[in-house]
């Protein structure tokens, strides 16, 4: 992870003048990439500067989501590097190999259904983005891939 420009990916997220998020939460490189016991440990990169804007969109559609749910929104997994991704078992397609997509959790009482609800609101109705809304079962995924798909 070294060589990585902290300063000016700073400077590229201070740009997209997001409301609730710091640069250093796009930065997450997924728990599977600390576990030792993972056969993804240490395989996972910070994203490489040719993909940055990519994010740009993708992280004002959670900013904006971020004001309608009213509560704090924890990024859990954005970039993943495809090695990373095989080891994982991600998609052979992976919106997060592009760095196009998020997954995350919301703190407080609310619950994922509710998430995507809210993203669809925002997607379908106000037709703020098109792209990829994921449901699991503790955590949402979000993407701008410009077709909407939902899972």
């Amino acid at each position: 992870m070294s060589g990585f420009d902290h300063a000016a990916f700073a400077e590229f997220v201070t740009g997209l003048n997001l409301r609730f998020f710091k640069p250093y939460e796009f930065l997450v490189t997924g728990g599977r990439h600390s576990d030792p016991h993972s056969p993804a440990f240490g395989k996972n990169t910070l994203p490489p500067r040719e993909l940055w804007s990519n994010m740009a969109r993708t992280a004002q559609v959670l900013d904006a989501f971020r004001l309608r749910i009213g509560a704090p929104v924890r990024i859990t997994n954005a970039y993943r590097s495809p090695e990373y991704n095989r080891a994982i078992g991600g998609a052979k397609n992976s919106q997060h190999m592009k760095f196009n997509a998020l997954d995350f959790v919301v703190e407080g009482g609310s619950t994922v259904g509710q998430w995507v609800r809210t993203l669809r609101v925002i997607r379908n109705e106000e037709q703020m983005f098109k792209g990829g809304i994921g449901q699991y079962s503790s955590f949402a995924h979000v993407d701008t891939r410009g077709v909407n798909v939902d899972w």
